[in-house]
C-alpha cells in the first residue's frame, strides 16, 4: 500500500490513477496531522510525501518518521517541484526524491524499488 501525502487534489487523483494502474493500494492524506497514529494503522509500503504542506513541512516530517525507531522501516520518497528537492531528500533521510512535474515511468521505477527492498 503507498501513502500519498499531498495537499494538492489534482496532485492526488494523478497520483492515485498511476498507481492503481498498477495494481497498488492506495490511501490519501492532504497533511501530516496525525501522521503517528495513521503509520500505526496502516502499515504502508511505500510513502510518496509532497514538501509543501499546511502546518508542517513534508521534509520536517521525513525526518521524525526516520528518527522514530518504529517508522523509520518505511521508505519516504520525498517530491517537490523546488529546486532544492535532492538537497532536503539528502538532509531528512529520504530513500529517494521526484522532482514535480515527475515521468510516469520514473514515479513507477522509484515507488517499485522502495517496495521491493
Amino acid at each position: 500500500m503507498v501513502l500519498i501525502i499531498d495537499d494538492d487534489e489534482t496532485i492526488q487523483e494523478v497520483l492515485t490513477d498511476i498507481l492503481e494502474e498498477e495494481d497498488y493500494r492506495v490511501e490519501v492524506l492532504s497533511n501530516t496531522n496525525n501522521l503517528e497514529k495513521i503509520l500505526t494503522s496502516i502499515n504502508p509500503d511505500c510513502i510518496l510525501m509532497d514538501v509543501m504542506l499546511p502546518g508542517e513541512n513534508g521534509d520536517v516530517a521525513t525526518k521524525r518518521i526516520k528518527q522514530n525507531n518504529q517508522f523509520k522501516k518505511f521508505p519516504v520518497i520525498l517530491m517537490s517541484a523546488g529546486t532544492d528537492v535532492h538537497t532536503k531528500a539528502i538532509d531528512c533521510k529520504a530513500d529517494d526524491y521526484l522532482k514535480k512535474p515527475f515521468q510516469n515511468d520514473l514515479l513507477l521505477q522509484s515507488v517499485n524499488k522502495c517496495v521491493r527492498d
